[in-house]
């Protein structure tokens, strides 16, 4: 049985590297098709996913209650990922960023078998989402790829972005739209031409590859008025089936060796340095360069960096250093005065003795113990006269004495004892009516309420309808936990609203509205025709519709037909050349009522 997600990052804080390798491992897969998918480039998402996990091991002591490391790790890869886009994008192009390739990168999963017409149709979706994609701005494809790629839940996708539910969901509907948007529009000019004339007519005087702003209007303006280009379009327009159309990635092999490696000499995840700090900070993402352009993880394949640098670069840098500080040395050696007190040593001198530095502050000073050195008294000419006076100085000799030397003694700093307070204004209140917790800290690493970082000092007001317990974790300094809990006991219940009881819908959806043929109009010899109408509408939704198809043979109009359960909004009938016909059509809602017939819609068929 594997072990959850919060017990690993618990031992992963505590240094067990073991740990966040399976965090790794587990993570590894999601983390690089999400970033390939924002990026668009196959080694630049491999650098950025071993970059995430290192920031996330270095940063793991600020992960806290309830320690989601999913939507963490998520969020870290997605700063990289827009950080290096910003930086990047003008002058780095990615593949098929802007309709500039005929084909989306090759898939991972490449297959051979199945039908080859059908195989060539699934490339050319696939090659035209991932246009599509990569035509939105990036925090539209950001959280498209989150919810149709990756699967994450709107509370997970509110944790990785950093945004409410709310926003979420307003987000994701803007680039669900701006997606049907842009994928419509291309595809339409490229296969609803085949279903419509008069769409292939409007386009072929503007469409040479790609649709300028003018066309985009002009198809637009036209879509909306033909129901046969409606239908087409909705049928092309499941944002999330077109994205499920892009084959899975998988991280290359040698990812998980590499990180591996790396992880091996990375120092223990630092601690919290403040109570309420939940992650890294901006000042925490290092770039990740694309490839081609110095970039590259240090151990990886781009050589980026302080550590990519040639030889020459390290060899000029450290010998012009060297070179400064001996013609430094040489300067300020001439300058120095001769000591006071003793003969001047010869260029033979044997080397002084430095003097012992001077001890930080607040530490006590070892003085240096004076000492008498008698002149010698068989010394060679040859040899330099340095003879001392038998009073003891303060300035050390170059001769060293046998007394012992007492070192610095640091003096110990005592831990500050951590103070906790954790209370509420009332525990026990009626129902609907409020109470304020309070809490303050002092002296510790980090503070979590009810599982989210916060201020060492602070309030929270509840309003509560049943009993709830709140909770304070406090991480200490010595890196302990000390959890907290005030429950809040509730008197009665709250009042709850009466719900209106819903009308039955007992009236069918009003009658469609036939589009063609109508109007009398002559088609040419033909087996069957297609009939086409208007959707109808209704608050039950609507649950198919029904035709009725009439001939007309010696004046009297004679039943040819009549289909029920039919879900589109066109459909083919049997017809022969030289008669006249009208039908009719009506919508069944979605708890069974049908609604009125449509006015008759008449039309012949000719002799050829």
């Amino acid at each position: 049985m594997k072990a959850p997600d919060e017990q690993l990052v618990r031992q992963a804080q505590r240094g067990d590297k073991t740990a966040f390798a399976e965090l790794f491992t587990r993570y590894e897969g999601r983390i690089y098709g999400y970033l390939y998918r924002m990026v668009g480039e196959r080694t630049w998402a491999e650098d950025l996913t071993q970059e995430a996990f290192i920031q996330a091991h270095q940063h793991l002591g600020r992960l806290g209650p309830p320690y989601d490391f999913k939507s963490w790790i998520y969020r870290i890869a997605g700063n990289l990922a827009l950080d290096g886009l910003r930086r990047y994008r003008d002058t780095f192009p990615l593949p098929d960023w802007d309709g500039g390739e005929t084909t989306a990168p090759e898939p991972a999963d490449q297959r051979r078998e199945g039908d080859p017409e059908q195989q060539a149709r699934l490339k050319e979706v696939r090659a035209a989402v991932w246009r599509t994609l990569h035509r939105l701005p990036d925090s539209y494809r950001q959280i498209l790829v989150l919810r149709e790629l990756e699967g994450l839940a709107y509370d997970e996708i509110a944790a990785a972005l950093g945004i409410s539910l709310d926003n979420v969901r307003v987000t994701l509907h803007r680039a669900r739209m701006q997606f049907r948007d842009l994928y419509g529009i291309q595809v339409m000019a490229e296969e609803g031409r085949l279903a419509c004339q008069g769409l292939d007519d409007l386009l072929s005087a503007y469409v040479d590859g790609e649709l300028d702003s003018a066309s985009r209007k002009r198809v637009k303006a036209h879509i909306a008025a033909c129901p046969v280009c409606q239908k087409k379009q909705r049928d092309l327009l499941a944002v999330a089936s077109l994205l499920a159309c892009l084959a899975p990635v998988f991280p290359p092999p040698t990812l998980y060796t590499r990180f591996l490696a790396r992880l091996q000499h990375l120092p223990p995840p630092e601690s919290a340095p403040y109570p309420g700090q939940a992650g890294p900070g901006p000042e925490a993402i290092r770039q990740v360069l694309p490839p081609g352009r110095g970039g590259g993880m240090p151990g990886g394949r781009g050589g980026g960096g302080l550590l990519g640098q040639s030889t020459a670069f390290w060899f000029l840098t450290l010998g012009g250093g060297a070179m400064i500080l001996l013609a430094g040395a040489a300067i300020l050696l001439l300058l120095l005065p001769p000591s006071s007190g003793s003969v001047a040593p010869t260029a033979t001198s044997p080397p002084t003795i430095p003097a012992y530095p001077t001890a930080p502050t607040g530490l006590p000073t070892a003085t240096p113990t004076p000492s008498i050195t008698p002149t010698p008294t068989h010394q060679s000419t040859n040899q330099p006269t340095n003879q001392l006076t038998n009073q003891p100085t303060n300035q050390p000799t170059n001769q060293l004495t046998n007394q012992p030397t007492t070192p610095p003694t640091p003096t110990s700093t005592p831990t500050p004892t951590p103070h906790i307070a954790f209370w509420a204004d009332a525990t026990t209140v009626q129902a609907g009516n409020c109470t304020t917790i309070h809490w303050e800290t002092a002296n510790v690493q980090a503070v979590f309420f009810d599982g989210v970082g916060t201020p060492g000092i602070g309030s929270h007001q509840t309003c509560p309808c049943v009993s709830e317990s709140h909770t304070l974790d406090v991480l200490l300094r010595n890196g302990n936990h000390d959890v907290r809990t005030v429950t809040i006991q509730v008197n009665g219940a709250c009042a709850t609203p009466t719900t209106p009881t819903p009308t039955p819908d007992t009236q069918g959806p009003a009658a469609p509205a036939p589009v063609a043929p109508i109007g009398d109009v002559t088609l040419s010899c033909r087996s069957t025709a297609t009939l086409t109408w208007n959707p109808a509408s209704d608050p039950s939704g609507i649950a198919g519709y029904a035709v009725h198809l009439e001939e007309r043979r010696a004046r009297v109009w004679q039943l040819v037909g009549e289909w029920g359960s039919i879900k589109e909004t066109q459909f083919s009938v049997p017809v022969s050349c030289g008669f006249l016909y009208r039908w009719a059509v009506r919508a069944q809602d979605g708890v069974g009522n049908w609604g009125p017939w449509s006015t008759w819609a008449q039309f012949g068929i000719g002799i050829d």
